[in-house]
This record gives C-alpha cells, structure tokens and sequence, in this order.
C-alpha cells in the first residue's frame, strides 16, 4: 500500500523553483547549499519515504536529512523572523543522515522511518548510494519537519524529484539500465589524461609500467634512509630489534629496530583487493565475470547481515589477470614494492595485504580486530559501546589479544591498532552515564556507577538529593534501571558526564592491558578516533603507547595542538587523511576536495610536512593506496583518493608530491628546515 504526497504542500530553503506539479519537482539549489522541506505530521513508524531523484550533472550531489522535533521551537522551513538586533541561531536536528544517489541517473531514493530508532542496519538499495547516521534513537511519531539538504558544491544543484510517497511494505525501485562502468572498471561518464581506451591498450600499459618498477633503482628513493627507512643522520637509542618510542628532549620518535629516528609513511589499503559492489547495481556494469568463469577469482559473495547477500567485483583484479595471466599476484607484489620505495613510503599501512606485507620487507602496521574483533558484551550501554566493568568484557579482551600471539617475533611490525573509529564515538555531547542510567537492561557496569557516586558524595544519599535535586533513599537505586523519564540537576548530569569518562578509560584500558599480557614487543597504536570533538574521548591514553586519530583536513596542526595542549604527553599518529579532485577517474572527491590532480599533490606535500613540524607527531598514513571504485566500495563510498587507478595507473603529481616529501621530511621534522607554506587550492568536498 502507497500513500502519495504532493508536492504541493513542500516548500524549499536556500533553493530555486524551476518547475513545480503535485508529483513532479524541479529545483535549483543555491552554492551553500538547501533542498526542501517535508512535513512529518502523518508520518509513522513502521512507513518507508520513497522518491525519485535525478541529480542532473556529472559529479555526486550529496544530501543530509534533518530531522527536527515537534516544540523545539522554530520549525526549519518556517522560519520565524528574529527580534531585531538579535542573532538567529540554527536549531540543532535531533537526528540526521548523510546520502545522495548517482549523478545524472534518475533513481529511488528511500528512507526507512525504523532506522530513526537504530534497531538496524540500512539495507542496500539499488538507488541509495550510502546512508550514514548519527543520533539518539527516537521516533519519526515525534519529528515536526524533515529537511532534505543538499551540500555545498562549487556550482548550484540542479535536482528533479518526482512521484514522492509513503510506503507501508519495501517500495519498487525505478532502474534506469545505463552502464556507468567500462570492461575495466573505469567511469565511463568521464574522460581524463590516463584513461585508457581498450583492454589492449591497458595491458600493454601496465606491462610497461611492470617493467619500469622492477627495473628501476633499488631501495628507497630517499638516499640518507637506511634498510628500514630510518635516518641514517640520527641515531637515537640502542636497538632493540623493535620499533620503540623516544623523545630526544625536543621531539617524539618512532626509533627503528636499529635505533636510527624513524617516521613512519605510507598508504593505508595497499593490496589487490578493491571492489566494486554490485548487487542490485548490475544494470550499471559493461561487463559482469561470473563466478567460478576466467576470472571467478575477482568475484566473491559474501554475507552482508540482515538478509544481504552482497555481491563483489574486482575489476583492478581482473585487470592484472588481463596482464600478467596465472602470475599476475607475483607481478603486482614485485612492482608494488618497489613503487612504494621509489616512491618515499617506509610504512604499509593499515588494512593492507598481509602476504604483501611480509614479501615486501618493509615496515608494517597492523589493524589487530581483523582476525579477532574488538571486545564487545551481549548487552551494552549505548549503541556499540559495551558493558567495559563486566567479566564477559575482560574476557573477550583476553580473547582478543590471541590475535597478537603470531606476531610476537616480527621485527617488520610496528605496532597494531585496537580499533577503528568506533560508531559510539561520533556521538557528540554523549553522556554514556546518562545513557547507563536510561538503559533498560541488566549491566554491571551499574556497580561501578554505584561506588563512584558513593565515593564522590562520601557515601551520604542526602549530599547526592541535594545537589541533584532528587529524593533517592539509597545510593542502590543506581544499580536497577529506572522507570519512566531520567530527570535531574546540572550537577547530576555533570557528574554522569565524568563517570563517562571513566568508562571510556575502562573500554580503552583493559583490551591494552590483555594485548600488553601477551606481546609487550611492539607498540599498542591505540584506537584511531576519527575526530577528538570531546575532551573526554581522550581518557585512557596513558594506556597507548601512541595516540592515534584520522585527520581529515588541509593543515592538521590545529587539531594535534589541541592534543597537546589537553594534557596528550604520547607520540601522535595520523592514521588517515586524504584529498580528492574532479578533474579524473571519480564522481566525487572524497572527504576534502581540491582543484585538480596537481592541487592533489601540493596538498599532500602540505598535510605532510606540516603535520611533521609538531613535535608529538611521529607518523602520517595516507587513505589510500589504490583509488575507490567509481561506482563504489562495499558501503558505497567511491572517491579520488588513490595513488593508482582502477588500471595501476599512477597519478603523477601525487607521486611527485610523495617523492618530494620523503626526501625533506626528516629535516622537517629535526626543525632543520621549514615545511612547505603553499596551500591546495580547496573546492568544496563530495562525499558520501
């Protein structure tokens, strides 16, 4: 059963009318951004919105959804005017998701009123690029409006919307049968310098490319690193046959296994591997293998939860297959290794291919929950954060440090992560004492609670009522959920505040403690928060031997000072950053877009040595070796971030940028020389 909705009754923010009917909408959308705003007032929970979307240029046009609560005040669309001489400040949405759909290709878009709620996963969709989400879960019951906002962009927004309508059952989907995607992968809507014109042509490329690898000079291109890609011009320490950590009174190392300085370079995902998902996108593919036919090996199925079977296509892969034939692995790992020493990298980065790991000789980083994953509870406090005072939690962390046991004698390997941005940590404004006290289940963590407000308040109830404006009549009734509404003073909320930070030591501290029980050898890397937006993500990291975070921006300087001046005294490690541009291979630039290919370069070389000037930083990791799939990844994600191409192609001024970095970055970072003070030129990031 279908209800529809007439566009009629939507009316537009920051956007243009070019035509307007009851099933039919046209926009343009203003440079900074807007969309339309939807009325939620009929809506219910168990109802899905569907709507046609047909973004027409040739980049992505990615869009937020904003949900806002009923008595909040001033509605988004209905803005009220301000008193005059006063500022209008933004209401903040109660809930919101970030998504878009495929440039110039007329497709359904829908959204699943449950996932209000965070019960589960957003299912694949054959016109849904990506949906990613943040907030509290809450009901669409209790939402006044919902505004479809579409991103800032280098130039308006031309959208077409059609047949909007609620959805009792899943919706059908409208599939417009175009393939985006050539026989190798390449996005057929663009042309680029690069782009090859045939299979032919690539394979005689990427042969040549082959032989201009391996034949080329051996080591590394920076000719003072030594076999590890230390700097042969600083000996810090004896070694121990490990990297260590040193701090030389001026500045943080890394200290290679020799005990020469060592800062650590190098692409994350650096493997054969990079796929292209599929199911339900078929239509869009030139040439789709079949598994088990010439190249079944670039085709996997795979589980993808809740009834998903997700289906994968490697067209990189079937690219080297197309080249090298039955040795195509042995090919790609010669010529990879020695593109990353020519190129300035010491370091393979995390989530790369083990096996190339350990052909290559070079310095390794390790993501530790791919074998075992990261403690988790049956019952947890919020989202993915788990009940960390729990016997079941200490025990899936001893558990986890099993994943270490075959790595304990490698001297390649540098450290392991933990973790990678866990999903409770976007969370802004989290108050996971709020949300242990809200929680309807059994949780041991309610006994720490206890003992730490009985602590704080010198175990008398009646300091608590006090302060808390409240009438407990013991401090047990913290350890039993509570009925109905959550309700007390500031100070009440303060202190759930810290006891936040408590437990986030906790989560941090007892899975270090286990990896350090079983391989205390190699250097704990920490958690690789995505951003540190709340001081108190940053509890625990005495625990670490190096604080790690992914740093989006042009200059990360900012955010490692805010590091430092919070009390941080550990090396600091960028796990990911990246820059992308329009001007090739992608519809979108990833998360910080630049210019072109060359402003790709000069914002390598920029992030780089810049960061290299803090004196806590000791290490910057690129996202990622190899360019995303245009069509996208398994979640949808598909950027100009690599240093290759779907056809091993190397972006050269990227790779110039890189050679130029490794050559200056020990000087920089010994303050010897200054690091480059020319910025990219910036345009406004797409992605999904």
């Amino acid at each position: 059963m279908e209800e529809k909705i007439s566009f009629r009754n939507i009316f537009l923010k920051n956007a243009a009318e070019v035509r307007r009917e009851d099933h039919l909408l046209e926009i343009e959308v203003s440079q900074n951004g807007g969309g339309l705003v939807i009325p939620c007032a009929q809506f219910a929970d168990g109802q899905t919105l569907a709507v046609e979307i047909e973004t027409l240029g040739v980049d992505f046009a990615p869009f937020y959804v904003f949900f806002y609560r009923k008595g909040d005040g001033r509605g988004t669309g209905k803005m009220q005017p301000t008193v005059p001489g006063e500022e209008q400040t933004a209401l903040e949405p109660a809930f919101r998701a970030r998504t878009g759909v495929k440039p110039g290709l007329k497709s359904t878009w829908t959204f699943e009123f449950r996932l209000l709620r965070r019960t589960g996963a957003p299912f694949r969709t054959p016109g849904r690029q990506k949906l990613d989400l943040t907030g509290q879960p809450c009901r669409i019951e209790e939402m006044d409006e919902m505004y479809l906002q579409f991103t800032p962009n280098r130039m308006p927004v031309h959208v077409r919307f059609s047949d909007m309508r609620l959805c009792e059952e899943e919706p059908g989907y409208f599939i417009e049968p175009r393939p985006l995607l050539d026989e190798m992968g390449q996005y057929i809507s663009k042309r680029w310098k690069g782009k090859q014109h045939s299979v032919e042509e690539m394979t005689e490329n990427m042969k040549k490319e082959y032989e201009r690898s391996v034949n080329g000079e051996e080591g590394f291109g920076a000719k003072d690193w030594n076999r590890w890609g230390g700097w042969k011009q600083k000996k810090l320490c004896q070694g121990t046959g490990f990297f260590q950590t040193y701090f030389d009174g001026k500045r943080w190392w890394l200290a290679d296994p020799e005990g020469f300085a060592f800062f650590s370079i190098g692409p994350d995902c650096v493997g054969t591997d990079r796929e292209t998902r599929a199911d339900k996108w078929e239509h869009l593919l030139t040439f789709l293998p079949g598994e088990g036919e010439e190249y079944g090996e670039a085709v996997r199925r795979e589980n993808w939860g809740e009834g998903q079977e997700a289906l994968f296509i490697d067209y990189p892969k079937m690219n080297l297959m197309r080249a090298f034939g039955e040795k195509w692995e042995e090919k790609w790992s010669r010529m990879t290794a020695a593109r990353m020493r020519a190129w300035g990298f010491n370091t393979i980065a995390n989530w790369s291919d083990e096996a190339f790991c350990h052909k290559a000789g070079l310095p390794y980083v390790l993501s530790l929950n791919g074998q075992y994953p990261f403690p988790s509870t049956e019952e947890t406090i919020y989202q993915d954060f788990p009940d960390v005072f729990s016997e079941e939690y200490r025990e899936n962390a001893r558990l986890f440090a099993q994943g270490l046991l075959p790595y304990r004698q490698d001297s390649l390997l540098i450290g392991y992560f933990m973790c990678n941005e866990p999903g409770w940590g976007f969370e802004q404004g989290l108050n996971l004492g709020l949300e242990l006290l809200r929680s309807r289940k059994k949780l041991a963590s309610r006994n720490r609670l206890r003992e730490f407000l009985r602590s704080r308040y010198q175990e008398d109830i009646q300091r608590l009522n006090l302060c808390w404006n409240s009438c407990f009549s013991s401090f047990d009734v913290f350890l039993t959920p509570w009925e109905g509404e959550v309700s007390f003073s500031e100070t009440g909320w303060k202190d759930l505040r810290d006891f936040t930070a408590v437990l986030i030591r906790e989560y941090v501290s007892v899975p270090a403690e286990e990896c350090r029980r079983v391989d205390s050898r190699h250097l704990n890397l920490g958690m690789r928060w995505a951003f540190i937006h709340d001081p108190l993500l940053l509890s625990g990291w005495e625990t670490f031997d190096v604080f790690s975070i992914n740093c989006y921006k042009t200059d990360p300087r900012p955010s490692l000072q805010a590091m430092m001046e919070a009390g941080v005294n550990k090396p600091f490690l960028i796990g990911e950053f990246h820059h992308g541009a329009l001007d090739a291979a992608h519809a979108a630039t990833g998360i910080r877009g630049v210019a072109s290919q060359e402003e790709r370069g000069k914002a390598y070389r920029y992030y780089v040595e810049n960061a290299a000037s803090c004196p806590n930083l000791v290490g910057c990791h690129y996202f990622t070796y190899n360019d995303q799939s245009a069509l996208g990844r398994m979640d949808g994600e598909c950027y100009n971030i690599g240093f290759v191409d779907a056809c091993q192609m190397p972006y050269p001024a990227l790779v110039k940028a890189a050679r130029d970095t490794a050559r200056t970055i020990y000087r920089v970072a010994e303050g010897l020389i200054a690091p480059v003070s020319e910025a990219p030129r910036e345009i406004p990031e797409i992605y999904l």
